[in-house]
């Protein structure tokens, strides 16, 4: 499922911070067969924050793996989803990522989990908790317009006025964020109708605090 060859072409943007874009890290074939087998919206926990000094949010989210081990969550999905998060959570990837990043995932917390963005779904402004180191996200739309909304957006600081650069959910890109002060994010309200929702994987590695 995944293609090797697209961690020796990567995209590294420097400003406002360092970040990476691969393309096309998901096979082509992969990508039609993942958005194809991509769990409904009941399937997933709506899960939103729209008041308080914390990001705000709204989206739907399922857990495939967590503390270091699947979840029974991925029992439930078409064995495609089982196949890509073993490749995923596999040594040769991490040590791919790691080349990029130059930090030990080795020694990280991962976890994996779907998230699905409706109608109106965002993510407010915000920098990642200390504790993060990375954040990768894959994308699962095989189509979509930056009419739709639902980019992420990098920012200069915690205004949605700073926005230098925005990326389409397109099942061809992966994005890699490390986890810094500077690293302002957020995602655009999708406005793709209520049939159509921005798709979404995050694999997130997180500092072992249990050691």
């Amino acid at each position: 499922m995944i293609n090797w060859n697209s961690f020796k072409n990567p995209m590294k943007i420097e400003l406002p911070y360092v970040f990476f874009i691969l393309t096309n890290l998901v096979t082509v074939t992969a990508q039609e067969q993942l958005f194809v087998q991509y769990p409904e919206f009941g399937a997933f926990n709506l899960s939103s924050r729209l008041t308080g000094n914390k990001k705000h949010y709204k989206f739907g989210v399922v857990s495939l793996f967590s503390n270091n081990m699947k979840t029974e969550n991925l029992k439930l999905l078409n064995p495609c989803w089982e196949e890509l998060i073993n490749e995923i959570s596999s040594k040769k990837y991490l040590s791919q990522v790691m080349q990029l990043v130059d930090e030990d995932l080795f020694t990280c917390e991962l976890t994996i989990s779907l998230f699905s963005f409706p109608e109106g779904g965002w993510v407010s402004p915000h920098v990642d908790n200390t504790n993060k180191v990375l954040t990768q996200i894959f994308y699962f739309n095989t189509e979509w317009s930056p009419q739709e909304g639902g980019c992420l957006g990098i920012l200069k600081s915690e205004s949605m006025d700073s926005l230098c650069f925005k990326i389409l959910p397109l099942s061809y890109y992966s994005v890699l964020l490390p986890r810094s002060e500077q690293a302002w994010h957020m995602v655009e309200s999708v406005n793709s109708g209520p049939k159509k929702n921005r798709l979404t994987m995050q694999v997130e590695f997180w500092r072992n605090t249990s050691e």
